[in-house]
């Protein structure tokens, strides 16, 4: 598991808050749940609650879980313990059903392999009710893998209590097997004296097309209903919404 969701997760907690949009991002979601009359949610990838609060807020039957600990914990602090499980995508074991999965943040990009990709479908097909529906959103192979310059440093920078960070990344091709990628990256803190490096992560992660993914749903008992493009903050991503 990357570094960023474990012994940085206070960093990704305070980072991410400006880099993503959480109130748009719940619209999202919320707007595509309630066209299938989706109530009862759960939410894979959670991370640190900030979707669930949103959830819970509006009377959602909400449940979510994370490979990660740390960012459970995050969740936990602010929103009821109950709500949330530490639990392997590829291995969905609840004691209920839904009527509404979604898998955020690109999740699926940590699946590597084509075993694990058919496990998590098969895994959330069990515990979706008859007509329940599946959202997830993925980063696409066909655009992203070709625009990857090897040697481009791209930065994000935030302010969080007055304190300003940044991240830079550099994106490496990993085609050997699939469309994937590494994603290295360095934290910096500035204080009087300029920026002041503070870690630094490494991770592989998988892009994937919207034709092999309906292969992937098709065999795990899916029908895709729609494949939508959205533009996130730094991926050209689309969203397929199965049933």
């Amino acid at each position: 598991m990357t570094k960023l969701y474990t012994e940085y997760a206070d960093l990704y907690h305070k980072m991410y808050q400006s880099l993503i949009d959480y109130d748009e991002e719940y619209q999202f979601y919320k707007e595509l749940l309630d066209k299938h009359s989706a109530t009862n949610i759960l939410e894979i990838g959670c991370g640190t609650g900030q979707l669930a609060k949103r959830f819970l807020r509006d009377g959602y039957t909400y449940t979510g879980i994370d490979v990660s600990m740390p960012m459970l914990e995050y969740a936990r602090k602010e929103l009821p313990a109950q709500h949330f499980h530490q639990m392997d995508m590829r291995d969905i074991t609840l004691p209920t059903t839904f009527n509404g999965a979604i898998i955020t943040a690109r999740s699926i990009s940590y699946i590597l392999t084509n075993n694990g990709v058919m496990a998590t479908f098969q895994s959330v097909k069990k515990v979706l009710q008859k007509g329940g529906v599946l959202i997830f959103d993925f980063i696409d192979a066909k655009s992203f893998i070709p625009s990857i310059n090897e040697t481009e440093i791209v930065s994000h920078e935030v302010v969080i209590d007055n304190v300003r960070y940044k991240r830079d990344s550099i994106f490496e091709k990993h085609v050997d097997t699939n469309w994937n990628w590494i994603w290295r990256s360095t934290f910096f803190k500035e204080d009087k004296n300029g920026y002041q490096e503070i870690g630094s992560d490494e991770a592989e992660l998988r892009t994937f097309t919207a034709d092999e993914l309906e292969i992937f749903l098709t065999l795990s008992g899916f029908q895709i209903l729609e494949v939508l493009d959205r533009r996130v903050y730094a991926f050209d991503t689309k969203v397929v919404v199965a049933q």
